[in-house]
């Protein structure tokens, strides 16, 4: 559903990761799929940079800090 997903705007991503591991537990997706499924909660310039930086190859952890701090971060609040 399209109100789960992140655009980087004013929704919390927060709460949108919490959303994301409780469907990643419910489903027992094995913790290797997890960058593989995370853009399924990502949309608009979020998404595009997601793909456009070719994140799929990085961690988890840095893929969900890095966005959180491009996004919301000092850089962008300019």
């Amino acid at each position: 559903m399209d109100e789960l997903k992140w655009d980087g705007g004013n929704s919390s991503f927060n709460q949108k990761l919490t959303i994301f591991y409780d469907i990643y537990k419910r489903v027992e997706l094995p913790k290797e799929a997890i960058i593989k499924a995370f853009p399924t909660i990502l949309k608009g310039l979020v998404l595009d940079y997601f793909y456009n930086n070719q994140m799929s190859k990085d961690s988890f952890d840095y893929v969900t800090t890095h966005l959180y701090s491009f996004f919301k971060g000092p850089g962008y609040q300019r």
